[in-house]
């Protein structure tokens, strides 16, 4: 099942990004999107610029921020 969500993901991903004219995508996942977003970027880097995932709240009582991972390197 999950490899025929990727496989739509992946279909999804091309056609926005075809639609849009641009090279590569930033992705952002949450709960299972998560799973499947990571999944995408790992698997199809030439896809996604980089994938941005929430954070949960800091124990230090510091405002939460969003997480960026670089998927590609320059």
């Amino acid at each position: 099942m999950f490899a025929r969500l990727l496989a739509d993901a992946v279909e999804v991903v091309e056609h926005v990004r075809a639609r849009l004219g641009v090279e590569r995508v930033i992705v952002l996942g949450h709960s299972f999107g998560s799973a499947l977003g990571l999944r995408l970027a790992r698997s199809h880097p030439q896809l996604v610029a980089a994938y941005k995932h929430p954070t949960s709240p800091r124990r230090d009582r510091r405002p939460p921020g969003p997480v960026i991972t670089r998927v590609m390197r320059d």
